[in-house]
């Protein structure tokens, strides 16, 4: 359910490419990513395999599908967006129910969701009342209480940390959603438009670029280091996810354009995915990992500010434009395949 909200995402971003339009199909992202953040947070912290426990993903599971109709609603918000999130979020704290009769400590890790996200869920739920267009106010204000929980609860949820070996496979699984979009666009392009030196360039260059992507933030995504309650690690991560979805919607238009000229609408797509990427990244190597030496921080935050100047003269080759993209991408590869491990630093500090 969750490949398919990324996938409708993907195609609403496509079709308009307007800053507002972006901000506004990411507006909608971020409770779908967040909801599916809870139940993964939840899952790795009290992991259970009952009836009751899988009853109440699924319910969550059906909320992420209700809120993905409103990607496709062109008009006002849609009350069915702010329905699904509550019916979610009222599954994921019925969960925390068991959890409060237990020990002290899980009482209150339990304590913190269920008055936080509790009242995040009541102004969702108030919002079902109110005007189309007063909807996204009582949303935004809803998140923010979600958003604040963890980081104002965080001294109770230090006393269960979450489980480091399991949470960056979660959060990985879910990166790797957004990169089936760039995939299937690379494999689109070429049985659409045939195999030309056009389309075979581009899905090479393209495919480079996904796999770049993917091994270094797979090397970052490391999972022995200790993340403790977690919030700088899995707030750290929204850039990314947006990062690797919106590359991979470039990679996507790229793929499937049949000129030169065409191809140049993707480059900012393209530029703007990779540097959310590396912003996401360097948040995780200096609030988690705390790096501190000249090898990653150099080259990626050098990286993040090249890309974007790249896609602004790109229009005199957006295939030598991608080339470039790749060759950056693939060099910062090298850096941390050659010095990944001088540069770790100590994974025990939050």
């Amino acid at each position: 359910m969750f490949a398919v909200a990324v996938a409708i995402w993907a195609d609403r971003v496509a079709r308009d490419q307007t800053l507002a339009s972006y901000l506004q199909s990411s507006g909608y992202l971020l409770p779908i990513w967040w909801v599916w953040l809870g139940q993964a947070v939840f899952a790795t912290r009290f992991p259970a395999d009952s009836t009751a426990a899988r009853v109440l993903a699924l319910i969550q599971v059906v909320g992420v599908g209700v809120m993905s109709t409103q990607l496709l609603e062109e008009d006002a918000p849609s009350a069915r967006f702010a329905l699904g999130f509550v019916a979610a979020r009222a599954a994921l704290l019925i969960s925390y129910v068991p959890v409060q009769r237990s020990t002290p400590d899980a009482r209150s890790v339990a304590n913190v969701y269920l008055v936080g996200f509790g009242a995040g869920a009541a102004i969702w739920a108030a919002s079902l009342g109110l005007p189309a267009g007063m909807r996204p106010a009582a949303w935004a204000l809803g998140m923010a209480v979600d958003l604040a929980t963890p980081w104002l609860g965080r001294p109770a949820l230090q006393r269960i940390p979450l489980d480091h070996s399991r949470l960056p496979s979660r959060m990985g699984v879910f990166t790797s959603l957004l990169l089936y979009v760039s995939v299937e666009g690379i494999v689109r392009g070429l049985a659409e438009k045939g195999w030309t030196t056009w389309t075979v360039t581009v899905a090479l260059l393209s495919f480079l670029l996904v796999v770049s992507l993917w091994w270094v933030y797979s090397r970052v995504n490391r999972a022995d280091m200790r993340i403790g309650a977690g919030q700088p690690y899995l707030y750290s991560h929204f850039p990314i996810v947006l990062g690797v979805g919106t590359s991979s919607i470039g990679i996507r238009r790229f793929a499937e354009a049949d000129s030169g000229e065409e191809a140049m609408h993707a480059l900012p797509l393209l530029a703007g995915g990779i540097v959310l990427w590396l912003v996401g990244l360097l948040l995780i190597r200096g609030l988690v990992l705390h790096h501190k030496d000249r090898y990653w921080f150099g080259p990626f935050l050098a990286a993040a500010l090249i890309i974007p100047l790249l896609a602004l003269v790109g229009s005199w080759s957006p295939i030598g434009t991608l080339a470039i993209f790749v060759a950056v991408t693939l060099a910062l590869l090298a850096i941390e395949l050659r010095h990944g491990a001088k540069h770790e630093g100590p994974r025990h500090r939050l």
